[in-house]
């Protein structure tokens, strides 16, 4: 059974930069995950990317992949297992023409941290052949189209993107309404009411994972320090 690793034949990123489907064409193998920066994402949620995986590449040079994706653009949160060119997925949603860029990233050293291997690929698009036009649980924070692409390849599913906004963003700011309201109560009332309501929004969000509230807010105070990636150049 055929798995896939990294060139270099170690647990590297082994990330590039973003490029086009003809790039992505001389490079792309069975069983890799493809990263898409697609420009509607980016307008709704900083930072975050659409996640596939290549199952082949036929004759004719298309490829082909599996993904999570909603059917219309007024229900985001109703998905389905689809299977698709990659050009068709790639052409851009947001009424502009032309093509998003992608590239590979099979996450390895992540995967290598907790002691992951990719799964055999038979195994993989065996399973996947079944899943086709199936509807699957998802939200934004926790089971998103990362998550899918590396439950299948991995056999464990993760979301490095909402990881980095949690640690980067969340954990600081809950950190720093937690001085404030500390100093207040030493100081003066009205210094903990102002902690407290810069607490009571972080742990809305806490509560309301699945439904993305708040998050938006975080992502693009993020986004504006820095602490997001750039949109890449075309």
């Amino acid at each position: 059974m055929e798995t896939t690793q990294s060139q270099s034949g170690k647990y590297e990123p082994n990330v590039g930069s973003f490029i086009t489907y003809d790039e992505i064409r001389q490079v792309i193998k069975r069983g890799d995950l493809i990263e898409i920066w697609r420009s509607l994402i980016e307008s709704l949620r900083p930072g975050y990317k659409h996640w596939v995986i290549c199952e082949s590449i036929d004759d004719q040079g298309v490829i082909w992949c599996y993904h999570v994706t909603s059917l219309t653009k007024t229900d985001l949160l109703k998905v389905y297992v689809k299977y698709e060119p990659l050009i068709d997925i790639l052409a851009k949603k947001d009424r502009t023409k032309g093509w998003d860029v992608c590239r590979i990233n099979n996450q390895e050293q992540e995967a290598h941290k907790t002691g992951l291997i990719a799964r055999p690929l038979d195994q993989v698009f065996e399973e996947l052949r079944t899943l086709v036009d199936q509807k699957v649980e998802y939200d934004f924070n926790r089971r998103n189209c990362e998550y899918y692409c590396m439950l299948w390849r991995y056999g464990k599913g993760w979301s490095t993107q909402v990881e980095v906004i949690e640690s980067k963003v969340l954990e600081p700011a809950a950190k720093i309404g937690l001085w404030v309201a500390g100093v207040g109560m030493l100081i003066s009332p009205y210094i903990l009411i102002g902690g407290i309501a810069f607490l009571t929004p972080i742990m809305l969000y806490e509560e309301n994972k699945s439904k993305f509230l708040f998050k938006p807010i975080f992502e693009r105070v993020a986004y504006g320090l820095g602490l997001r990636p750039k949109r890449p150049k075309a």
